[in-house]
């Protein structure tokens, strides 16, 4: 795998990863054309174990995991040498399972749904597990004091996408097959805080909090459409269309991009700064659906532990120079004193 930022996409026939550089606005303003999505490293569905439905990048981004039909989780490392490979024998429907790498073991199920689950998601302190499933249900585990919460959510079809924001703790949204996106707040209500029922006009898909704007939140679904939300004013912002139904969602650390799978196997790239066309399009699996977006969370970490470094330096700089003034002041004091004596 390539040490820049990747974008990993999973469907029948394996995992995918790809480089996608995001243009400057510059860029986007002079040029007007596609940006480049150049494909790094492919897994095929032999060595994946089959249909490929869901893969996930560990938090430091340092780690990649999936999940074949064999029911087999492959860990693999930034350099793509596959780590682990964890069996899940005898798991049945709307059992969640947990694995403690450290420990090599697994940690205690996590169940109460009726029916598959569809989608999960860890809060930002990773100490709560959202869950969804077919059953229409929205489950939260507290990882931390081994407690479930259901929470009401007024349909009666299938949920298929769950995400938390990553500013708020208790902020989550959620969409299904009647279209319409919900946004909870765990801490406040049983009920949504809104629901959005004419969201879409055929299943959600995908829904994502942006990792970069605390207000802007959006969902894709099969009605070829992505659509853009303000989580403060709770209204509907704006509206991407494509021609393809689309089955996955993720949004790039840089919160101007975002990916989006078809049902068709092709992944587009949109950039907010721009036109509502993407900035990239590429046959990923065709023509397999695209099960499967996420983007690698390595540059935000070291974008965070630079600014953080960088304001350290200059907080050092600044004590320093305070020192050095104090203790001019001091001398200065100190021979006023012999002065007068």
């Amino acid at each position: 795998m390539s040490s820049s930022l990747l974008l990993v996409t999973s469907a029948a026939n394996g995992v995918k990863l790809w480089s996608y550089a995001s243009p400057s606005s510059n860029q986007i303003k002079s040029a007007g054309a596609n940006a480049p999505c150049r494909l790094v490293h492919a897994i095929d569905k032999d060595e994946a174990g089959g249909n490929v439905n869901a893969a996930c990048w560990s938090e430091d981004g340092r780690l990649l995991a999936f999940t074949g039909s064999d029911g087999v989780v492959s860990i693999y490392n930034a350099e793509s040498a596959q780590l682990e490979a964890i069996p899940t024998e005898g798991l049945r429907g709307g059992i969640i399972r947990r694995w403690d790498r450290h420990e090599r073991r697994w940690l205690d199920q996590l169940s109460g749904h009726r029916g598959t689950i569809t989608s999960m998601a860890l809060d930002i302190d990773q100490t709560h597990l959202a869950s969804v499933s077919v059953s229409g249900e929205l489950l939260v585990d507290n990882l931390q004091k081994n407690m479930q919460h259901q929470y009401t959510i007024p349909t009666e079809q299938a949920l298929n996408a769950v995400d938390y924001s990553k500013f708020r703790k208790s902020l989550l949204l959620c969409g299904g097959d009647d279209g319409a996106v919900h946004i909870m707040d765990t801490n406040r209500s049983q009920t949504p805080l809104k629901t959005f029922h004419d969201a879409h006009h055929a299943p959600v898909k995908g829904v994502a909090f942006s990792p970069f704007n605390r207000y802007l939140m959006c969902s894709a679904g099969l009605d070829k459409r992505v659509v853009l939300y303000d989580a403060e004013k709770q209204g509907a912002i704006k509206t991407l269309t494509t021609d393809q139904p689309l089955t996955t969602l993720a949004f790039k650390n840089d919160g101007v991009t975002i990916a989006t799978g078809t049902i068709q196997g092709k992944l587009l790239l949109f950039d907010l700064r721009s036109s509502s066309k993407p900035l990239a399009s590429v046959w990923a699996h065709e023509p397999h659906p695209v099960k499967s977006t996420a983007f690698q969370n390595a540059l935000q970490l070291r974008v965070v532990e630079g600014v953080i470094e960088d304001c350290l330096q200059d907080f050092r700089e600044e004590i320093r120079a305070d020192l050095q003034n104090l203790h001019l002041e001091l001398l200065r004091q100190f021979h006023i004193q012999r002065a007068i004596q």
